[in-house]
């Protein structure tokens, strides 16, 4: 309408969304015009009528403008390099732009600048400001309209400015412990690295440090943590390759055992070989990765580097580690074991038993017993509940150990053996040792510690009563004391004695009662209705 002509039309004898309806005096009416309005002044043409067949006329000026901001989006940091001795470094406003936009401009007419003037385009590095550069960057529309960021530049001058710096960052394990005494090294082609320890943060930095552009930064840890990798680790594993179960974020990378950025069977083996040979390099016992924040699934080790390149520095240096083989405890900082399973040792002849003292669902063990090396060659092992291959365990002349590992499931009933190691003579007492490294895996991959319990003498005098019972109950000999009372997986049940009356607070089920009889123990079973 600016130049004349009749852009568009409304009244109560148009169609669609140009038909008006008749409105009461004093009434409003609004229009909605089909497009966007460009920037500028407008006219409008008002022709009004009544019902009595009057009309008046008259003209509307109506100016659009832009009143809102770009956008910006830019790089929050950059690198480069440039030699300072022999030619300065020009810096465009314009380098840090990612995708800017406007509602109005297009993309490719937006100005940047170091300033609001939109002629302050460029910045000048030398010798005399080198290193580190913080910039406003400000992003003008058509209509003058801006916005800005704040944006900051590392300049390497290669050591031709004999500039130095200051920079660091921080490694944590990937489940968000910090790691003290990593040793992070930087070093470049030809020179000798330098070394900075990571502290109880797992904060490490360098201070007066020469700036170059092809420093390279990566951890060397290689320590060992004995039980890290477990029986729970080994059938997460397995149940992931028979497709049973999937891998979490950093579980991929603590699944890539050989750390080639693949999981394969030999990935498996090693883990099983980690808890049968725990003191035996079987790869790398750690592995990092460099500003990974989350892993979506295999194909991402791929992208996964151990080693930071400083031409890539945003203002931090992220490095995360992982246990090799320990995928249970990848993306969580384990608790103390708070499952424990309870068994006892028993003689018979040349055979030794470890008998389960209660009913406990299984989905796997792993055991170390140490015996005299000169015995191995007359030892054989079996189990009621599984077979036990014989690459499923190890006898470690070093150690003086034998230690296997299964991932059967298997239901220990409580006063039957679930292990038994026959000798071909006469055994007595002491000569197995079972280790604290000993675990049942329970369901959900939670790990109950083998706990040992003394012999239990059998004396069937000694009884609960009543039983079932709501919780409170009598033993049936005044000799006999109480001394534990722990649920179907293991965990300790808080109890109280009020004289001869026992009190448990327990929901409905089944419980065990270790009863201590002149210094012998005897275990019942106590129903709770």
């Amino acid at each position: 309408m600016g130049d004349g002509t009749k852009d568009y039309v409304f009244g109560v004898n148009e169609e669609g969304q140009f038909k008006l309806d008749p409105v009461k005096n004093g009434q409003e009416i609004s229009l909605t015009i089909p497009v966007r309005v460009g920037i500028g002044k407008h006219k409008v043409y008002w022709s009004v009528h009544d019902q009595c067949g009057n009309f008046s006329t008259c003209n509307t000026l109506i100016e659009t403008k832009d009143l809102k901001s770009p956008t910006p989006y830019m790089h929050g940091f950059l690198t480069t390099a440039f030699q300072g001795d022999v030619m300065q470094l020009t810096i465009p406003s314009n380098c840090f732009n990612i995708s800017s936009f406007d509602n109005c401009t297009p993309s490719s007419r937006l100005k940047y600048s170091f300033s609001p003037n939109v002629n302050d385009t460029l910045r000048t590095i030398d010798c005399t400001n080198t290193g580190f550069q913080f910039y406003t960057i400000y992003v003008t529309d058509e209509s003058g309209n801006n916005d800005f960021v704040e944006v900051f530049m590392i300049a390497f001058d290669n050591g031709s400015c004999s500039f130095s710096g200051s920079f660091g960052g921080k490694v944590n394990e990937a489940n968000g412990k910090p790691m003290k005494d990593v040793e992070m090294t930087l070093e470049r082609p030809g020179q000798p690295y330098v070394a900075a320890l990571s502290d109880q943060q797992g904060i490490f930095n360098w201070n007066d440090i020469s700036m170059y552009s092809d420093y390279q930064i990566s951890p060397k840890y290689n320590t060992v943590q004995e039980g890290r990798v477990d029986v729970a680790d080994l059938k997460k594993m397995q149940n992931y390759f028979f497709g049973l179960d999937s891998l979490v974020n950093f579980q991929y990378l603590a699944a890539d055992v050989n750390g080639d950025y693949k999981i394969r069977i030999n990935d498996l083996e090693l883990i099983k070989s980690k808890i049968l040979h725990p003191l035996k390099a079987v790869g790398s016992n750690w592995l990092f990765a460099v500003d990974v924040d989350s892993i979506n699934d295999v194909n991402d080790l791929k992208k996964i580097r151990p080693v930071f390149d400083i031409m890539k520095f945003d203002g931090s240096i992220d490095f995360k580690m992982v246990y090799s083989g320990d995928i249970t405890g990848a993306n969580s900082i384990e608790t103390s074991n708070r499952n424990s399973f309870s068994a006892e040792e028993k003689i018979e002849g040349n055979k030794y038993h470890l008998i389960s003292t209660s009913d406990v669902a299984c989905h796997g063990l792993q055991m170390e017993i140490e015996v005299e090396a000169k015995l191995f060659d007359q030892i054989s092992i079996k189990s009621p509940y599984f077979s036990i291959p014989e690459n499923a365990f190890v006898k470690d002349v070093l150690s003086n150990s034998i230690r296997l590992v299964s991932t059967i499931a298997f239901n220990a009933e409580a006063g039957k053996p679930f292990l038994t190691i026959t000798f071909d003579d006469t055994i007595e007492e002491n000569i197995c040792k079972i280790s604290q490294a000993s675990k049942i895996l329970l369901p959900n991959y939670r790990i109950a510690e083998l706990r040992m319990e003394k012999p239990y003498m059998d004396d069937s005098s000694i009884q609960i009563l009543p039983n079932p019972s709501e919780g409170q109950f009598e033993l049936s000999s005044d000799n006999a004391k109480v001394i534990k009372v722990y649920d179907q997986q293991g965990r300790d049940v808080p109890f109280r004695n009020s004289g001869k009356i026992v009190s448990i607070s327990a929901n409905p089920g089944l419980y065990f009662i270790s009863v201590d009889v002149n210094g012998d123990r005897v275990v019942r079973k106590l129903i709770v209705y």
